[in-house]
């Protein structure tokens, strides 16, 4: 990717969209959608784990019904 980088400033784009070039940046760009998606699964649960300690909380402060 670095080469990739170096030779987009000097404006080398032939060089800068070489195959291998290409196929590393695909790469990353894989790896990103999963750590997305993989976060996005990760902040539900938290967010159904707080729901559920807040659910708790508020039956164990509520009044029993006699």
């Amino acid at each position: 990717m670095e080469r990739a980088i170096v030779n987009i400033r000097e404006t080398k784009l032939p060089e800068a969209y070489d195959p291998s070039q290409v196929k590393a940046l695909t790469s990353l760009e894989e790896a990103k959608w999963k750590t997305d998606a993989i976060l996005n699964d990760i902040n539900k649960q938290m967010e159904e784990a707080n729901k559920e300690s807040i659910r708790q909380a508020y039956e164990k402060s509520r009044p029993s019904r006699s």
